[in-house]
């Protein structure tokens, strides 16, 4: 019988082990979804404010290429207006949840 008290002690210790991994699981999943939080965020951040730049920069060249009437302002114009409406398109495409391609 002096076997048996081994054996508990080592169910006993695999359970403790068990335990404390399956606690430092849900730690874990906790903390990654906390940075997921941080991530969709911060991408939420910065793609709003990549939008307000290209907006910015597109009124801009569109202004500049009105006043000045040179073909390299108004090519410069149209690109601008391009990157700012991919970005939109791109956008929307996200905030419905899907992948963008790129």
């Amino acid at each position: 019988m002096g076997g048996f008290g081994i054996t508990s002690s080592i169910a006993a210790y695999c359970m403790a082990v068990g335990l404390w991994l399956w606690v430092w699981k849900a730690q874990q999943n906790h903390y990654l979804r906390e940075m997921r939080k941080v991530v969709d965020d911060t991408h939420t951040l910065v793609n709003s404010n990549m939008g307000v730049q290209l907006k910015l920069a597109m009124e801009l060249s569109e202004f500049k290429a009105m006043t000045t009437n040179k073909p390299e302002d108004i090519q410069g114009a149209m690109v601008a207006r391009h990157q700012y409406e991919e970005h939109v398109k791109k956008q929307e495409i996200v905030d419905r949840g899907q992948a963008v391609a790129s």
